[in-house]
């Protein structure tokens, strides 16, 4: 049977394990949250490029109907 001084023991190990675990949680969110920052600019940097180029096209099929079948 444990003692008191080892039940002591394993409440302070018990408790610096779940500040050890809330810690590591908070900064895997924090990350999360970063990396989606980071995830959503990149989408948005694609769209704005997607979309210049789809005007790119547009303005050079006007000039040249042709001009999407051609080898680039």
């Amino acid at each position: 049977m444990n003692t008191s001084k080892e039940m002591c023991n394993l409440l302070f190990l018990q408790g610096k394990l779940m500040n050890n675990l809330e810690m590591q949680i908070s900064f895997l969110s924090h990350n999360k949250d970063e990396l989606q920052k980071i995830l959503d600019k990149k989408q948005t940097d694609l769209e704005t490029q997607i979309e210049k180029l789809k005007q790119d096209i547009e303005l050079q099929e006007k000039k040249d109907p042709f001009y999407i079948f051609k080898d680039r």
